[in-house]
């Protein structure tokens, strides 16, 4: 049978011994080997593609016995994370050599089971207004537990308004940033200013630096030096990035 206890047509099942044989599974799974010498010892073992099947022994041979076959089976599981916290509700999705959905606990907790090994699988973390990294994590012919598959949820952040303006004489302009979404760890982004039309040294000070938000803090400003000379300019323009 496979991982889900569905029966295996087609199977090559191989016997070692005295005498020897190989014979194929029916369409309910099952195969025979008749004829068998008493007191022998037989080794049985079954092969099918993208499977993986330990083998039995049977040693001295007395009676009619049974054999049953189901594959080697592992697991991939992990945590999604959002600051210090786990990220409850997360859709996890399991592609490549099995398609399975599921969702991160309360703690941000999942797990995929009853994985044949042996294969590739992906893992791809999904929530609506969020960002992870790694975005995705594969694992190639796993032939053990995974249990360490983890996610670093990251929440979005967005400038209040889509641009600011300040006159030279206000000596600094202030840039207000909101957390969109994953208030409910906390989160820090980095900003970075450069030149638009405007020019640092010049017409402003460069600015760097992070905002740390704190759990449920949904806004944060920071201030861009002006410098206010003696020249009549007109409108200039700063950038400033988000990372």
């Amino acid at each position: 049978v496979d991982e889900d206890n569905n029966p295996i047509a087609g199977a090559t099942v191989n016997l070692t011994g005295v005498p020897s044989a190989t014979t194929t599974t029916d369409a309910n799974g099952y195969f025979t080997f008749g004829l068998l010498t008493v007191g022998n010892n037989y080794t049985v073992s079954v092969v099918v593609l993208n499977y993986i099947f330990n083998s039995q022994t049977v040693n001295n041979l007395q009676k009619n016995v049974r054999l049953d076959f189901s594959p080697v089976v592992v697991s991939i599981g992990g945590q999604v994370t959002l600051g210090a916290g786990g990220l409850s509700a997360t859709a996890m999705t399991l592609s490549g050599g099995k398609s399975l959905i599921t969702q991160t606990d309360a703690g941000g907790n999942y797990s995929f089971a009853n994985l044949s090994a042996g294969r590739d699988y992906t893992v791809s973390p999904a929530k609506a207004g969020f960002g992870f990294l790694p975005v995705s994590r594969t694992f190639t012919g796993i032939l053990a537990n995974q249990t360490t598959a983890n996610f670093v949820a990251s929440a979005t952040f967005q400038f209040n308004v889509g641009s600011y303006t300040a006159s030279e004489s206000a000596e600094s302009a202030t840039i207000t940033i909101v957390r969109t979404s994953g208030a409910s760890g906390t989160a820090s982004v980095d900003y970075l200013t450069s030149d638009g039309s405007a020019q640092q040294t010049m017409d402003y000070t460069i600015t760097i630096g992070t905002l740390n938000f704190a759990v449920n803090e949904t806004s944060k400003s920071f201030d861009v030096p002006i410098i206010n000379d003696l020249y009549i300019e007109g409108s200039e323009t700063i950038n400033i990035t988000l990372s």
